[in-house]
């Protein structure tokens, strides 16, 4: 793979995570604001999160006229509830006035609260755009459960929330460097990486 690759993301968390992955293969990244003013993406469909990631890499490729540009869109699944989350899951937070992590995983808990089966899948759609003519994807599935209650103190997103199949902890509970390998954004990058 690449050893600089540009990320298509106004997310901060989401940059960092990736950053942090890439590392780890010894791969460095820029956010594609270090190139250009921050843009307003288009928004984002309703049907595939690798059309989503996509889109997003192709936005930025075109206006900055560089290679190697990596979108990223994922979604959590809950088993039980189908018609929730999933492609639109950032869309269904924010519009029920989720901003921030706690309220989010409170509305998450709280809609999964008559839920026997709390079983989930978080799911990453890469697309990194290496020319006009060369586009790669990668997909990482992570599954889990959904805990009762938040627990730990390491990390952002849904990882107070989000236990590890077989192990009984939150990704929260452990440091990055032990819980790297587990993330869905750790395996769409080596799924990629596999088709590089």
């Amino acid at each position: 793979m690449e050893r600089l690759i540009i990320i298509a993301t106004n997310n901060v968390y989401k940059f960092n995570e990736l950053r942090n992955i890439l590392n780890y293969f010894d791969i460095s990244c820029k956010p594609y604001w270090d190139f250009i003013d921050k843009q307003k993406f288009p928004k984002e469909g309703t049907t595939s999160l690798s059309d989503n990631s996509f889109n997003k890499s192709k936005f930025i490729f075109d206006k900055i006229k560089l290679p190697n540009v990596l979108g990223d869109d994922s979604g959590l699944f809950i088993n039980e509830l189908p018609n929730n989350l999933g492609i639109t899951t950032m869309r269904e937070l924010e519009s029920n006035n989720c901003f921030s992590n706690y309220d989010r995983n409170k509305y998450i808990i709280s809609l999964m609260k008559h839920c026997n089966d709390r079983s989930v899948n978080l799911i990453t759609h890469l697309t990194l755009i290496k020319s006009e003519d060369e586009v790669l994807h990668g997909i990482g599935n992570m599954k889990g459960k959904i805990s009762f209650i938040e627990k730990g103190i390491n990390g952002s997103g849904f990882d107070k929330i989000f236990l590890l199949d077989k192990i009984g902890k939150t990704l929260a509970e452990f440091p990055f460097k032990d819980k790297w390998c587990f993330l869905s954004r750790t395996k769409a990058v080596r799924n990629l990486m596999e088709k590089n």
